[in-house]
């Protein structure tokens, strides 16, 4: 566990007490990284289902691990630096799985992964990354093992919001940088796995839409319970299982929570913008073609929404593509 929530330093070491406490001491280790320039270095990132996430400590993009062609489950660390991604090499990771939680936690100056289906099935171990290394942490309690959570960090309460999953799958967590607590609201969206869940920084609230099995519904939370919004717009929900990360991210420069939604019905990705309210559809000139399995982060060094992974439907090819508040392009 973290017993601090403000660190000065590039990086972070936890050492773990027999009492359970944890300090911090700095490093300014550099990352071994080997860079994604050749076309068999690609085949080995794409495709796949992951999760993404924004570290805000080091200003990039990540992602960990994830299905590989639809295939076997990863454990590989990959960042995306200068327009490409770059493959890390950390002495210790977490093991190999899919459907795990990785959600920035910039208080804690780290990126925490937790959960996830791995070979031996659903686990429940929460793991920091400090952009040098992967190291176990030992919260006094935890969600119980699960895949499909849905988490976002609470800028607004400055806690990490985690709901839902294959089990547990109404019930809501906060992370506080040193322990898991579950939130006990007097009224909670009905379970689901794979749900999206961003927060509305602007507006104070975080939201919930959607999630396996074809849930279309939008909740969203204010610290203490949660509340059902009535919306006169409703993205497409997902069908299959296999959809396995959110597609919800906060772009922070525009102050708008925004949705990529894959309809089924029609082959793409489908663009929304939450107000605060409801959900507004938008209509850029260029979509996504639809993918199922992909993760998006809001990539603030950059300004863009990043979205990444997935299996293409089809001879459809893997991309990343950036969403700049007006447009999607392709940016690899």
């Amino acid at each position: 566990m973290y017993a601090m929530r403000s660190v000065a330093s590039i990086a972070i070491v936890l050492v773990v007490g027999a009492c359970g406490s944890t300090s911090v001491a700095t490093t300014t280790a550099s990352p071994s990284a080997a860079s994604v320039t050749s076309p068999a270095a690609v085949l080995n990132l794409w495709p796949r289902s992951t999760a993404l996430a924004y570290d805000s400590t080091h200003g990039y993009v990540m992602l960990f691990g994830g299905r590989l062609n639809r295939g076997a489950l990863m454990n590989d660390t990959w960042i995306r630096q200068g327009g490409r991604w770059v493959q890390m090499h950390p002495a210790a990771s977490p093991p190999a799985r899919e459907g795990a939680v990785l959600v920035d936690e910039p208080e804690m100056r780290a990126v925490l992964l937790f959960g996830g289906h791995t070979d031996g099935g659903d686990v429940g171990d929460t793991w920091a990354w400090d952009g040098t290394n992967w190291t176990p942490l030992a919260p006094a309690q935890s969600p119980t093992p699960r895949t499909g959570a849905a988490a976002t960090f609470d800028a607004v309460r400055h806690v990490v919001l985690l709901f839902g999953g294959s089990t547990g799958s109404d019930e809501t967590w906060t992370w506080n940088g040193q322990g898991w607590t579950q939130a006990k609201p007097a009224q909670s969206p009905p379970g689901r796995s794979f749900g999206r869940l961003g927060v509305d920084v602007a507006g104070g609230n975080a939201v919930l839409f959607g999630g396996f099995q074809a849930l279309q519904d939008t909740w969203t939370w204010d610290g203490v319970t949660w509340t059902q919004q009535q919306t006169s717009t409703t993205p497409p929900g997902i069908h299959e299982s296999s959809a396995l990360t959110e597609q919800m991210a906060y772009d922070s420069d525009r102050k708008q929570l925004v949705l990529a939604a894959p309809n089924e019905g029609t082959g793409k990705i489908e663009t929304f913008t939450w107000n605060g309210s409801d959900w507004s559809k938008l209509s850029p000139a260029m979509s996504p073609t639809f993918v199922d399995g992909a993760g998006m982060a809001y990539d603030a060094a950059d300004s863009i929404t990043v979205l990444a992974g997935g299996y293409p439907q089809g001879a459809g090819a893997t991309h990343t593509w950036g969403w700049d508040g007006t447009n999607w392009s392709a940016i690899d």
